[in-house]
């Protein structure tokens, strides 16, 4: 029997878009992201070449979901976002479910929602990531408490019900009961959507530069976990379900979008360094946004390096990526996804972590346990093999 993820798909339609608007204010003291500031010739002209990707590739693409993510999309102005908008005018976009678009706070104006609202997107996705100035200004973020408080409002305010706010714990400088008062802080807010990510300390960052030098102290690894499990019984109290390691959602208001990677699904993203799967190969656009834009407008494709996904390595990022769902992954969904069985390749493994009772496997369905949650890193370590 020939598999699908066997064949090469050249004419693979499209179900989910990611777009990368590479810019921001200024680069915050933990981001590895390709993202930076620019001249405003450059950024428009990269603009121009995102929505002329988009155009390129708009027979392929009958998307269920979009993502405009960075960087931050909200830094654009009016007349670049609307460049990018006009392209998705351009795609068949009667299945799309979810159109998302990142914010930061202080680059929220009712002008811009009424715009993305006018555009069909229906859920924001603001970076948040504390409610406490002084925290705020360690990780270099542009934004006040306040103006994230007033950001919120303005959504809301704009008709955006589908809100999603990012959190980060683990900031040098805080503890349980700080991340406790955050935590209860975002909660009475009330967005149907949370996402919570423990600060790293990434190569090459001013953050990890400090690290070195030892000027900061990280979080201990017992607090961080402590922190982690505060929020996740305090969330399940305030009626959020965690169906992702890292994510919190109200009934309904899953990322779609999100859950297309965990899934193994294809994917295209547009954008300086954006990432792209046809469920065979993945490559990423090249990162260097005037070497993307020659490219573009050169009529040549701005792909980097393109690798084929086989066999273990294969089998290693279906299973860490899955596991990171609440609901995991069925033997029969590994089996579509790898060609292999998943008991021939991590029987040992899987007896050995439901033995400690990180993992349940029960009626074909493998999953993390509450406890394996909370080291889910130590446990998909394990699966990933040579990756």
């Amino acid at each position: 029997m020939l598999n699908s993820f066997s064949m090469r798909q050249e004419k693979i339609t499209y179900r989910h878009l990611y777009i990368h608007v590479p810019f921001c204010v200024r680069k915050c003291m933990y981001c590895d992201f390709a993202s930076g500031t620019a001249p405003v010739k450059l950024r428009k002209r990269c603009v121009r070449a995102i929505a002329k990707e988009i155009e390129i590739n708009a027979e392929r693409l009958t998307p269920e979901t979009i993502y405009i993510g960075g960087g931050t999309p909200s830094h654009l102005a009016l007349n670049e976002i609307q460049i990018i908008f006009r392209a998705l005018n351009r795609l068949k976009t009667e299945s799309l479910r979810e159109f998302t678009v990142e914010v930061n706070p202080e680059s929220v104006t009712p002008a811009r929602l009424r715009l993305y609202k006018k555009s069909g997107a229906g859920r924001i996705s603001i970076g948040v990531q504390s409610f406490d100035d002084n925290v705020l200004k360690f990780l270099g973020r542009v934004h006040t408490s306040a103006k994230a408080y007033k950001a919120i409002q303005m959504c809301r305010k704009a008709g955006f019900n589908n809100l999603s706010l990012d959190l980060i714990f683990g900031i040098p400088g805080t503890d349980l009961t700080h991340w406790e008062k955050t935590v209860q802080t975002a909660i009475s807010i009330g967005p149907p959507h949370i996402s919570l990510y423990g600060l790293t300390y990434e190569r090459g960052t001013p953050l990890n530069r400090l690290r070195r030098l030892g000027k900061i102290k990280p979080v201990a690894e017992e607090t961080e976990l402590a922190m982690y499990r505060h929020a996740c019984r305090a969330m399940k109290k305030s009626g959020y379900r965690q169906y992702e390691i890292s994510n919190f959602a109200k009934p309904g208001f899953e990322s779609v979008h999100n859950a297309a990677y965990w899934r193994y699904k294809p994917f295209l993203g547009a954008g300086p360094a954006a990432a792209s799967f046809d469920g065979v190969r993945r490559w990423k656009n090249i990162r260097d946004v005037g070497k993307y834009c020659s490219r573009i407008e050169e009529g040549r494709p701005p792909r980097g390096k393109i690798e084929k996904l086989r066999g273990r390595r294969r089998a290693g990022e279906v299973m860490m990526l899955a596991l990171r769902e609440r609901r995991g992954i069925t033997c029969a969904e590994f089996e579509e996804r790898t060609g292999l069985e998943i008991e021939r390749v991590y029987g040992s493994i899987i007896a050995s972590f439901c033995g400690q009772g990180l993992l349940a496997f029960s009626r074909g369905r493998l999953r993390l346990t509450g406890r394996g949650l909370a080291v889910a890193d130590t446990v998909i370590s394990e699966f990933i093999g040579e990756l």
